[in-house]
């Protein structure tokens, strides 16, 4: 059975259809047009195409839009760092989505409460203007390019959190306990939860 979801308007086409030619056993032809008066009809194949295409152009702007964030984000946590740090961190975000402790959106994730440092701070504001200067553009775009390969390819470690500076820099709170390292990468410091979230 095909996994596709019809938007109400097409599902009640689709019935409709499959009543009005024998259950779809006939003709696929839909004799309805969206104002919902009679016309000429279009083809049923066609209709779902058109769904398809517009539902592909959605996910397609979703993930931009994911991406970007996460590029914005990198880049205001980490523009001193490497491609390493830029992962790391957006790797961050990633594995809090996938978890239950954290909400289920990049961008939720992102603007939770005192989540990342950067975001609540002028920098996140100015990210895109900075980013202009020619230098800061071409490290924004590596972000951006590491951000689509972990939208694609997912998360390769389980880093859920971090702090700028090394180990001993560790903020003292109930945020970091059960905390273990798994890199440092000397602009950053990156940790998992010990316990499997």
């Amino acid at each position: 059975m095909s996994s596709l979801k019809y938007s109400p308007r097409v599902a009640s086409i689709i019935l409709a259809s499959a009543l009005l030619t024998g259950c779809g056993k006939s003709e696929r032809v839909v004799p309805v047009v969206d104002n919902g008066f009679m016309g000429s009809g279009i083809a049923l194949e066609e209709l779902i195409r058109q769904e398809k295409e517009y539902y592909s152009m959605k996910a397609n702007t979703a993930f931009r839009e994911d991406a970007k964030l996460l590029a914005k984000l990198a880049y205001a946590e980490c523009a001193q760092g490497n491609e390493t740090d830029f992962r790391y961190v957006i790797e961050s975000v990633v594995n809090r989505v996938e978890s239950s402790r954290y909400p289920q959106t990049i961008r939720d994730v992102i603007f939770q409460k005192n989540a990342y440092e950067s975001v609540n701070g002028k920098l996140w504001k100015s990210v895109e203007k900075k980013a202009l200067n020619s230098e800061d553009f071409r490290v924004y775009g590596k972000c951006y390019d590491v951000a689509v390969d972990v939208l694609k390819e997912g998360a390769k470690t389980d880093i859920d959190r971090f702090h700028a500076g090394s180990p001993v820099k560790r903020p003292r709170d109930r945020f970091w306990n059960g905390s273990e390292i798994v890199a440092y990468t000397g602009a950053q410091t990156y940790y998992k939860l010990a316990k499997k979230l």
